[in-house]
């Protein structure tokens, strides 16, 4: 929501459903190396975005822009597939 708003110049409500179903795919914390030495623990989820226009906005919008920080390294990478 902030880069979301931060990019587009505007504040949206926060009080919608964003997503319906959630799952985690990894049975354990997924462990990447960050700066040669520090251990960054981070998990791989699935989520179904929900039918409203706010969450299809925002869902196509992390897919160009990432999720969360250090999307250079590749930790906020989002892929969409069709159902």
């Amino acid at each position: 929501m902030k880069k979301y708003n931060e990019f587009t110049n505007q504040k949206l409500d926060e009080n919608f459903e964003l997503y319906t179903h959630i799952k985690f795919i990894n049975k354990k914390p997924i462990a990447n190396l960050y700066k040669g030495k520090i251990k960054l623990l981070g998990d791989k989820i699935s989520i179904k975005i929900a039918d409203n226009s706010t969450a299809q906005e925002l869902a196509y919008f992390a897919l160009g822009s990432g999720l969360a920080t250090s999307n250079s390294r590749g930790f906020g990478f989002c892929n969409y597939v069709p159902m």
